[in-house]
């Protein structure tokens, strides 16, 4: 007997896929928005720094947004699928495997007879 693995639903993934995503986008957007809104501040003591514009933070957090889902379905929802479906083609040979024994002793044993 093998033993089946629990998967996730494709719902499920994708709502992973989706936060994960986000929660990246936003922490390193909110750092865009900090390194310029402290840069403002500090502008005298880091000249280069001070052309960061805090508005840049959303563009930044929605491309990176983007980004990271599609790294995400490549390695998480897309993989995901790929697996489940190598396992049901291992259950479907193995059960094409089972019925062919199965033929096989009905014959020899209806050849005994």
């Amino acid at each position: 007997m093998s033993s089946t693995k629990e998967h996730p639903t494709t719902a499920r993934r994708w709502a992973f896929a989706v936060v994960v995503s986000a929660a990246t986008s936003f922490a390193i957007g909110g750092l865009v928005y900090l390194a310029g809104w402290l840069a403002k501040f500090g502008s005298q003591d880091m000249p280069h720094m001070a052309e960061v514009d805090p508005e840049h933070a959303i563009n930044a957090t929605c491309v990176l947004f983007w980004i990271v889902l599609a790294i995400l379905y490549f390695t998480h929802v897309h993989q995901n699928d790929e697996d489940r479906n190598d396992e049901r083609r291992a259950l479907i040979a193995e059960a094409w495997l089972k019925t062919g024994r199965r033929a096989s002793l009905l014959r020899a044993q209806s050849r005994r007879r």
